[in-house]
C-alpha cells in the first residue's frame, strides 16, 4: 500500500466488485484442474534476476503442485513493464496467460499516454504475493552515510548525480524524482531495461544512486561495502533492516511502498482466478517460501482479489499526487 487516503468511489467500487465476483463466485477446484496439463504462462514485463522475477519463480514449484500444470515465467522487458503487460492485456482470456507485476501496473497507465491500457478495466486481479518495501541505495564512492549527508553533497556538485532507474516514468523513477523535488536536489535519471540491468550499473559505478526495491545482489554488495543503504522509503521500519533510518524522519512525508501480485486479461473466468488464488495463497505459506524471499527483503502478504484491488487504488492515489505535484504532463 502506498498512501492511506480514501479511495475514489468511481474507480474503486468498480475494481474491488469485480474482484470480489473474481474471488467468491467460485470454489477451488484443484482436483479437477490436475487433468488440465495446459501450461500457465506468467508474464513478466522485466529482465530475468530482478526482485520481482524471483519472487515468482520462488512459488512456481508449490503452484504446479496445486494446479496439477506446469507454470513457466516469460520475461518481456522494455518500456518500464509496459511491452509485457500489453502481451497480456492482448491475450485469450483462456486461464493459460497472466502477469505478474507491481505498482507500476498502475503507475504507467496514469503517466504515459501510450501506455494502452487502463489498469483497472483491461486487468481482473488475482493475488498478491510479497510487499517490497524501496530504499535509497548509493554506490560507495558517494561521501554520504545518512541521507541529510547525501542530500548536502547533492546540493554541492556543479552538475546532476545520475541515478539510476528501471525505466523511464516507472516506480524507481518517480520516486527519485520525487526526492529531488522535494528536497531541492539535482538528480539526472538514466533508465534501463529492468531492475537487473540497474543493478549492475549501480553496482559498477556507472550511475550513483538508486531509489528502488532491495535484492540478493544489493544485499550481497551492502555487506562488501560496494554499496550503502542510506534510508528506507516505508511508512514503518522493516524486520529486515530495523536500525536503519526511515526517509520520512529526514524528509517529512516521503513514503513510498508497494507490491507484487497476479494479475489476468479481463474475461478470465471466475472459476480460473479463484483457483490461481488459491495456489498461489497454499504456495506462499510453504515451509521455506518465507526464507526465499528473504534475501530479497520482501515480506510475505498474500491478497485476495478484493483486496489487491484495493491496494491497486491506494496506488492510484499516490500516482496521481506524484503527477500534481511533479508536473507530469
Amino acid at each position: 500500500m502506498i498512501m492511506h487516503s480514501a479511495p475514489s468511489p468511481h474507480i474503486s467500487r468498480r475494481a474491488v466488485l469485480a474482484a470480489g465476483a473474481a474471488f467468491t463466485a467460485a470454489v477451488w477446484t484443484g482436483a479437477s484442474r490436475a487433468k488440465d496439463k495446459t501450461v500457465l504462462k506468467v508474464v513478466l514485463p522485466y529482465s530475468a534476476g530482478g526482485v520481482t522475477d524471483l519472487a515468482m519463480r520462488a512459488a512456481i514449484p508449490s503452484m504446479e503442485t496445486s494446479l496439477g500444470r506446469p507454470v513457466i515465467i516469460d520475461n518481456r522487458p522494455g518500456a518500464a513493464g509496459i511491452v509485457g503487460t500489453r502481451i497480456v492485456q492482448n491475450a485469450k482470456p483462456d486461464g493459460t496467460t497472466l502477469l505478474m507485476h507491481n505498482i507500476a501496473l498502475v503507475g504507467n497507465a496514469l503517466i504515459e499516454k501510450e501506455a494502452g491500457y487502463d489498469a483497472f478495466v483491461d486487468f481482473m486481479p488475482v493475488a498478491g504475493i510479497v510487499d517490497s518495501g524501496q530504499y535509497i541505495i548509493v554506490h560507495q564512492s558517494v561521501p554520504a552515510r545518512t541521507l541529510a549527508e547525501f542530500i548536502g553533497y547533492c546540493k554541492s556538485l556543479k552538475q546532476e548525480l545520475p541515478v539510476g532507474t528501471s525505466g523511464l516514468n516507472g516506480a524507481s523513477h518517480l520516486s527519485a524524482m520525487l526526492l529531488a523535488k522535494r528536497t531541492g536536489i539535482k538528480l539526472l535519471p538514466v533508465p534501463y531495461k529492468g531492475g537487473a540491468e540497474m543493478q549492475t550499473a549501480l553496482i559498477s559505478g556507472e550511475v550513483k544512486m538508486t531509489v528502488s526495491t532491495m535484492s540478493e545482489v544489493f544485499n550481497a554488495q551492502v555487506i562488501g561495502g560496494r554499496l550503502r543503504l542510506l534510508a528506507a522509503t516505508s511508512d514503518r521500519r522493516s524486520q529486515f533492516t530495523p536500525a536503519l533510518p526511515l526517509a520520512k524522519e529526514t524528509v517529512p512525508g516521503f513514503v513510498i511502498e508497494g507490491w507484487n501480485g497476479l494479475f489476468a486479461p479481463k474475461g478470465t473466468s471466475v472459476a480460473e482466478i479463484s483457483t490461481v488464488s488459491a495456489a498461489v495463497k497454499n504456495a506462499i505459506e510453504q515451509p521455506g517460501y518465507r526464507e526465499r524471499v528473504a534475501g530479497l527483503y520482501y515480506e510475505v502478504h498474500y491478497q485476495s482479489p478484493p483486496e489487491l484491488a484495493t491496494s491497486m487504488q491506494r496506488t492510484a492515489d499516490f500516482y496521481r499526487a506524484a503527477i500534481r505535484e511533479l508536473q507530469i504532463s
